[in-house]
C-alpha cells in the first residue's frame, strides 16, 4: 500500500494546528504564570474543588505540554499529531472544568482547541514538515 502525499490544504491545516497549539500553550503559560505571581480569578465551588493557585499550576503545565506538542508537529516528529490531539482534548476538558471560574477564557479555549483537534485529525499520514 502506497501512502499518498498530503494535499496543500492538509499541510496548511496541520501547520495552522501546530501554530495554534504553540499559541495556546504560550497563552496558558502566561495566564497561569501571572495568576501565580499576582493572583486573579475567583474562588468558586467547582466540582474538583481546585484553588486558584492549583488552576494556575495546571495551566502552566498544560501550556508547556501544548507548546511541546506544537513544536513536535513543526519539526516533523511522527508522534506530534497524536500528542497534539490528546493535548487538545485535555485542554478542552480543562477549559470545561474551569468554566465557572473563568467563563469567557474557558469558552475561548474550548473553541481554540476544538479547531486544533479537528485540523490534526484531518490527515492520517506523518507530518510533511520533515
Amino acid at each position: 500500500m502506497q501512502d499518498e502525499d498530503p494535499s496543500g490544504l492538509a499541510i496548511t491545516f496541520m501547520f495552522i494546528a501546530a501554530l495554534m497549539l504553540i499559541a495556546t500553550g504560550l497563552i496558558l503559560i502566561v495566564y497561569g504564570g501571572t495568576t501565580i505571581l499576582f493572583g486573579g480569578g475567583r474562588d468558586t465551588s467547582l466540582a474538583l474543588n481546585i484553588s486558584k493557585g492549583g488552576w494556575a499550576i495546571i495551566f502552566v503545565a498544560g501550556g508547556l505540554f501544548l507548546t511541546m506538542a506544537g513544536s513536535s508537529i513543526v519539526s516533523g516528529k511522527s508522534w506530534g499529531r497524536t500528542v497534539g490531539i490528546v493535548a487538545g482534548a485535555i485542554a478542552i476538558l480543562g477549559a470545561v472544568l474551569s468554566i465557572e471560574a473563568y467563563p469567557i477564557w474557558a469558552i475561548v479555549m474550548i473553541v481554540f482547541n476544538v479547531l486544533i483537534v479537528w485540523s490534526l485529525a484531518q490527515r492520517q499520514t506523518a507530518s510533511p514538515f520533515a
